[in-house]
């Protein structure tokens, strides 16, 4: 009997649910990441929020929402660098099951480059002159001149439907507890001063095998 118990607990363990607990340092003024200047919140939209193709801990480029990282060798740059083409995952949603598309990519250029919605966070997004939906799918962005970094530019993405009026842009509900992204968690409950929950959005294109952990704790913890 007793050499069965430590099998038992494990059995337990596993079959209970996953939890990361972080600790932060100091609590975000707020999660709109062409607005939120912090540190801290740029860490806490990560569990969120995905962009078009993003970059692994050594520098090294691969393709989030888009389907393949663009380069002049797959044609997706033209031979002078002024033109970038995303073909986009057809299988994204959002958190709350409305479809991903261009448009929303459209979107996001829009609001940076609108005087009205004080945004900050714009210098990638300000370098390009035109952004175009050739189809649901695909995202053709042009640029005056040659922009070196411009693999880094919709590392980002707001959707168009669930915000509001770009000149209310700092107040909407989205900057706070109405965040959503096409990432892996959602964020169930926020305590100022306290912690931020995440926990699997059921609408992620890889769950329930992703994301491994069921919910992550973000406690803030001040100096």
């Amino acid at each position: 009997g007793d050499a069965a118990a430590p099998a038992a607990e494990e059995a337990a363990e596993e079959e209970g649910e996953k939890t990361i607990i972080v600790g932060f340092y100091q609590e975000p003024d707020m999660l709109n990441p062409l607005i939120a200047t912090q540190t801290v919140g740029g860490e806490v939209q990560r569990f969120m929020t995905e962009g078009l193709v993003d970059a692994d801990s050594e520098g090294n480029y691969f393709a989030d929402l888009a389907t393949q990282v663009p380069s002049v060798e797959n044609g997706q740059v033209s031979e002078d660098g002024l033109t970038v083409t995303y073909t986009l995952r057809d299988d994204v949603v959002w958190s709350d099951g409305e479809p991903f598309t261009c448009d929303d990519v459209l979107y996001t250029w829009e609001l940076a480059n609108n005087p009205e919605t004080g945004a900050v966070n714009i210098t990638d997004l300000a370098a390009i002159s035109a952004v175009e939906c050739a189809d649901d799918y695909t995202v053709v962005t042009t640029y005056d001149e040659f922009y070196a970094p411009f693999l880094s530019t919709f590392f980002f993405v707001i959707p168009r439907h669930a915000t509001g009026d770009p000149a209310d842009m700092t107040n909407w509900d989205y900057n706070w507890d109405g965040m959503m992204g096409t990432g892996p968690y959602v964020m169930q409950e926020w305590v100022s001063g306290d912690q931020m929950i995440f926990v699997a959005n059921e609408n992620y294109r890889d769950y329930p095998e992703k994301p491994a952990v069921d919910k992550i704790i973000a406690r803030i913890i001040p100096s």
